[in-house]
């Protein structure tokens, strides 16, 4: 049987799509919730709370696999009490979601003049469920003294732990990171970041996955700001058996290849 080298290409690209079609991607995807949501506390009076709540966008609900949506704050928001008064100031927001499925959440707040208990809530996002896949979480902070007395971030998950990416429903903490307190000398700022796996590659998660989130949760002492990083990424793992198919018809068409020269 002839092989040529048009012939060749085409059996690779078949591979290819074998390949792809092993690997797949999810089926359906889903944002459960709002799209991003952030409570604030004052430190010193938990009753005097605020909100604020951004509604994923309709067409995007029940969203087609691997749909994205990004949204950012367009300029600083004051969140006040129930009575008129400022908890905090959210800065900046920004979260980048897809049903790949991916979170990414940003943020920039500045502490209200009793202290402010803040936590920064992604959308959850399901999806078909998926065994063992490949994943990590990672999540960076930086805090500034803005009153020249020096500044703290305190981390309100356990272990002070400052963010939390979960799965699952319900919640199962996956990865607790970027320890705490984080102390800053007047008129300065410092960064505390965690990863998991460390320092690189992807990890096997538990069991079957079919949904993930992630959240900042932390104490910021009186006028001081906090700005802060995150992304949870899940990878759909090859299955072992599309490794040997793919490796196998490979070999074939190297052999059938070498036996035209």
């Amino acid at each position: 049987m002839s092989f040529s080298r048009r012939g060749f290409g085409a059996f690779f690209a078949a591979v290819a799509f074998l390949a792809v079609l092993f690997i797949g991607r999810v089926a359906t995807a889903d944002f459960v919730g709002a799209l991003v949501e952030v409570k604030v506390q004052a430190a010193d009076d938990p009753s005097q709370e605020g909100m604020l709540r951004i509604a994923v966008p309709y067409e995007k609900v029940g969203s087609a696999p691997a749909e994205r949506i990004r949204w950012r704050l367009e300029k600083a928001l004051e969140v006040k009490s129930q009575h008129g008064a400022v908890l905090a100031t959210i800065d900046d927001l920004d979260v980048d979601v897809e049903g790949d499925p991916k979170v990414s959440l940003s943020f920039a707040v500045t502490a209200g003049p009793a202290g402010s208990n803040f936590s920064i809530t992604s959308t959850t996002v399901s999806f078909s469920p998926l065994g063992s896949p490949l994943a990590f979480a990672t999540a960076a902070v930086t805090v500034t003294d803005e009153d020249s007395n020096g500044a703290v971030a305190t981390g309100l998950f356990p272990g002070a732990k400052i963010y939390q990416a979960r799965y699952n429903s319900p919640a199962v903490a996956w990865a607790d990171l970027i320890a705490s307190p984080v102390v800053v000398a007047p008129d300065d700022s410092l960064t505390a970041q965690g990863r998991r796996p460390t320092p690189s590659g992807r990890e096997a998660m538990p069991g079957t996955v079919y949904s993930i989130a992630s959240e900042f949760r932390f104490n910021l002492s009186p006028n001081d700001s906090a700005s802060g990083t995150s992304t949870f990424d899940v990878l759909i793992p090859l299955p072992s058996a599309a490794y040997g198919i793919t490796a196998l018809l490979s070999c074939m068409g190297l052999a059938r290849l070498r036996r035209q020269r």
